[in-house]
């Protein structure tokens, strides 16, 4: 059987860090990217709202008749607009250069900016969500972030207060049962 390098698909570029970060006997067991498509599902509607809220503050401002308030009131409104439509697209350039690396010690998720690192080891708990097609995730951890501090979703501070869950793991991947069974051979 022939060796498949597992890197095969990333640029020189996009295998340094992981390269850099790899110990002494440490083998690359997967590599991946997101899938762009599954983690754009709602990024549309944000595009919409964002041309629709521009074209009714233009609208608004500068085709009403004689009675326009000053133009430089709709400022703001035209940045908010901006802002709304641009955030997806921000969204799409940090998914393009996020990805996934498994190796025989470690689980890596390597974003622009940002390196996760999970050991791999007996005490590691992680969660397969299939999503169809062969699509899914694969969380190690919740976050439940509260204003500007995160901790761990099994928290019950500050009951009430404006939480949101954030998922950490492999995220969006196609084929998602084999880095979940390499996940599960490594684990037990």
């Amino acid at each position: 059987m022939a060796f498949e390098d597992p890197l095969q698909e990333f640029s020189f570029e996009e295998r340094r860090p992981l390269l850099d970060l790899l110990e002494p006997g440490e083998e690359i067991l997967w590599a991946d990217r997101p899938e762009m498509t599954a983690a754009f599902g709602r990024s549309s509607i944000g595009v919409l709202f964002g041309i629709g809220w521009t074209a009714l503050i233009i609208y608004l401002f500068f085709f009403q008749g004689a009675n326009n308030p000053p133009p430089w009131i709709a400022i703001p409104f035209l940045l908010a607009g901006a802002l709304i439509f641009l955030a997806p697209l921000r969204r799409m350039r940090k998914v393009k250069k996020t990805f996934y690396a498994l190796t025989s010690e470690r689980a890596l998720i390597f974003e622009p900016g940002r390196t996760r690192v999970f050991d791999v080891n007996r005490e590691m708990q992680f969660d397969l969500r299939e999503t169809g097609g062969g699509q899914g995730d694969i969380v190690f951890n919740q976050w439940q972030e509260v204003g500007m501090r995160a901790e761990p979703a099994s928290s019950n501070s500050m009951k009430g207060a404006n939480k949101r869950m954030r998922k950490i793991g492999f995220l969006n991947i196609d084929h998602v049962r084999r880095p979940h069974q390499l996940l599960q051979q490594l684990t037990s």
